[in-house]
């Protein structure tokens, strides 16, 4: 009986102690109250008086402005996805964080907005999205809806590339490869160095779709008309260019599975992408 009391104590003593790290560890992965008054951090700093590091989220480190993040230095230690405060040294953070990528993408579009090159750069070299699933990533092939100046600071910083659209119709190829290709979610995601959580296959159809192996999800890339200003008619062309999509898929972790048939025979192309899968399985 003493026994089993003893053991009850001690399973409720576990419990308790795991409980109160992991409110401790709830209430440790926030700002430091200090960012409220950083300018009175940053006058004790200029009058040469010990500050003891900030503590702050990946998301406030991201909007810190060039000159608040010059001034602090290597005063800053950054929560990690595993809420752990990592330091800063000289700019650089250890080792790359994990972030959502769509809270990642939003610092990187106001850092782009703001005309911010070096927090630009910063994102690229020091932080990762989280990896996803392939349904999720599946959808990646739509657009950045971001304005043409913060996608210049792309350009201009080298970090991504300009390629022209494409077209699947060979007479339109000369005319479509003049037309520069918008940026898809799933080419910044890949060049940030996005993965899928788990390496997966992808079927790629006719005329450019998308769809996972299981055939639970798909994108497609339609076609538009383009006008120049030099010419008066219009020729179909792809507005994202379709190869960087490819690669991107590939870099993000998907193996390709090329398939001849269009979107409305997917059902088709599934089957035989699974019939290819059993007999490399024999």
């Amino acid at each position: 009986m003493k026994n089993m009391l003893k053991k009850s104590l001690l399973a409720v003593a576990a419990l308790t102690l795991g409980a109160t790290s992991l409110t401790a560890n709830a209430n440790v992965c926030k700002d430091d109250p200090r960012m409220f008054t950083i300018k009175t951090v940053l006058d004790k700093m200029d009058a040469g008086e010990a500050v003891d590091p900030l503590k702050l989220t990946p998301q406030t480190f991201l909007e810190l402005t060039d000159n608040v993040r010059e001034k602090l230095g290597d005063n800053i230690r950054v929560y990690n996805e595993s809420c752990v405060p990592v330091q800063v040294f000289e700019g650089q953070i250890a080792k790359p964080i994990a972030m959502p990528y769509s809270t990642l993408e939003d610092s990187l579009h106001r850092a782009a907005l703001r005309g911010d090159d070096k927090m630009v750069n910063l994102i690229f070299q020091q932080f990762r999205p989280t990896p996803v699933e392939d349904k999720e990533l599946i959808g990646y092939v739509r657009p950045l809806t971001w304005t043409q100046d913060a996608i210049e600071t792309l350009y201009r910083t080298g970090l991504m590339e300009r390629v022209a659209v494409g077209t699947d119709y060979s007479f339109n190829a000369e005319y479509c490869s003049t037309i520069e290709s918008q940026v898809s979610q799933i080419a910044l995601f890949a060049n940030l160095g996005g993965k899928l959580n788990t390496p997966s296959d992808m079927i790629v159809g006719l005329r450019s779709w998308f769809m996972d192996a299981s055939g639970s999800a798909y994108s497609i890339m339609e076609k538009r008309k383009f006008i120049k200003a030099s010419s008066d008619s219009s020729k179909e062309c792809y507005p994202i260019s379709i190869p960087r999509i490819m690669n991107s898929f590939t870099k993000a972790g998907f193996s390709i599975y090329e398939s001849s048939h269009g979107l409305g025979q997917s059902d088709r192309a599934l089957r035989e992408y699974q019939k290819t899968q059993l007999t490399e399985a024999l």
